[in-house]
């Protein structure tokens, strides 16, 4: 029951092919919906960090198709950000790519100044595990599984408005159950414009917000 993308060491996203393997989560269809709503916010030459990069779709699709974005991208795993490096090579893709902890207190080397920050963390339920297809088990447990959805939301949520300018998006992918309690994240701080996207399923699945003037 090893995943098949990761027997054949590649999976498509938006029209592209990018190599996966173990220790780096399988980027899903669902994220699409992530990525089309980051391009339809991102201002041509704007400025964006994609949190959680795992294999780097997220980051080098929006640079693949604003290439005058200016596109950086975290993950707490080396091993991701080595998957990620090469796919931004494989698709000559000019991304920065930076080892950073979300949940870590101050955002480091982090840049400032973004229009967006998307985002796709881990937001399956650790109770959920035992019950989940087999072929889940053989990608790295800390990219899927969390005790509380919502302290990456609130991790994003007060990143966001560190990092983000008067205006700029936070974009983040959720798990349905949770949609509900990661607005109220946002509201309590200070987003507007506050929704919740569904996905070809009809599942909530992006959450977004906007980061409000400071007053």
């Amino acid at each position: 029951r090893e995943p098949l993308q990761d027997l054949l060491g590649e999976v498509e996203f938006f029209g592209r092919a990018f190599r996966v393997g173990p220790g780096v989560l399988i980027p899903r269809p669902e994220t699409e919906l992530l990525v089309e709503e980051v391009l339809r916010r991102l201002p041509p030459a704007g400025r964006i960090l994609d949190a959680g990069t795992g294999s780097g779709v997220i980051a080098i699709t929006v640079k693949a198709e604003r290439p005058g974005a200016s596109v950086w991208a975290v993950d707490i795993s080396e091993a991701a950000l080595s998957r990620a490096s090469e796919n931004a090579r494989l698709h000559e893709a000019e991304v920065r790519f930076l080892l950073h902890d979300l949940r870590s207190e101050g955002r480091g080397e982090l840049p400032i100044g973004l229009h967006v920050l998307a985002s796709n963390p881990p937001y399956v339920p650790h109770a959920d595990r035992p019950g989940l297809e087999p072929e889940l088990h053989h990608e790295p447990p800390e990219a899927l599984f969390v005790n509380r959805v919502e302290d990456f939301i609130d991790a994003l949520a007060r990143l966001g408005t560190e990092v983000l300018v008067e205006g700029g998006h936070l974009l983040i992918e959720t798990h349905a159950p949770d949609a509900e309690d990661g607005m109220e994240a946002l509201r309590a701080h200070g987003y507007r414009q506050i929704q919740v996207l569904k996905d070809l399923a009809g599942l909530p699945r992006v959450l977004c917000g906007t980061r409000p003037p400071t007053e």
